[in-house]
């Protein structure tokens, strides 16, 4: 009669366990740039909606209120950019000197939003010589002659206005501007939509 020969059960050799140590280590190397790059892109688009709700709120408030909200952009504010919503005391667009200030505010350099940026602002003197006036019917004019965004470009619509913002990010040490850049565009009817890369011809 044969015994039978009791086997125990074999563990990891000390080999076996650095190999696969090391296996894990290279596919998590290999993994990491593309699950930093997604969180980026997540980020970006958290961002840009954002953007649009701030030109949506002033959208609806200057319809159910009655009253002009003006929409100011200073793409320089602090080195990022600012974006302010104002309520006139009236519903033109003249009306912004005494009514409510800073009702909402987007600050890009704050800890929130820092990593984007207001890299261009069309029309270019969009934020500088005048800013976005939202009236009560719908419209988006000029808060310094009350009339509709000249177009800039060719093939653009008149009335639009854009807000191009892009992510952040480090470059041998060096904050610079990377990754596709978000256009907010906001029309004369006053709802925003997205478009990717920069504006034609820029």
């Amino acid at each position: 009669m044969k015994r039978v020969r009791k086997t125990t059960p074999r563990g990891f050799t000390l080999i076996e366990l650095m190999i696969s140590v090391t296996i894990l280590a290279i596919l998590a190397t290999l993994a990491i740039p593309s699950i930093q790059s997604a969180f980026r892109s997540i980020e970006m688009n958290r961002v840009t909606q954002e953007v649009m709700h701030m030109v949506d709120f002033a959208r609806v408030q200057a319809t159910s209120r009655n009253r002009a909200y003006q929409l100011v952009v200073n793409p320089g504010a602090g080195s990022n950019g600012t974006i302010t919503i104002n309520e006139s005391i009236n519903s033109r667009c003249n009306g912004f000197g005494t009514g409510i200030k800073n009702i909402r505010a987007l600050d890009f350099n704050s800890d929130d939003y820092k990593l984007a940026k207001i890299v261009q602002v069309v029309p270019s003197a969009l934020g500088g010589s005048y800013n976005l006036c939202f009236k009560p019917d719908g419209r988006v004019l000029r808060d310094d002659t009350g009339k509709p965004i000249p177009s800039t470009v060719v093939g653009y619509g008149s009335g639009e206005a854009r807000i191009v913002i892009q992510r952040l990010g480090l470059n041998k040490g060096v904050q610079e501007v990377q990754g596709v850049a978000h256009q907010i565009v906001i029309p004369y009817n006053g709802i925003p939509t997205f478009q990717a890369g920069l504006p034609v011809g820029t």
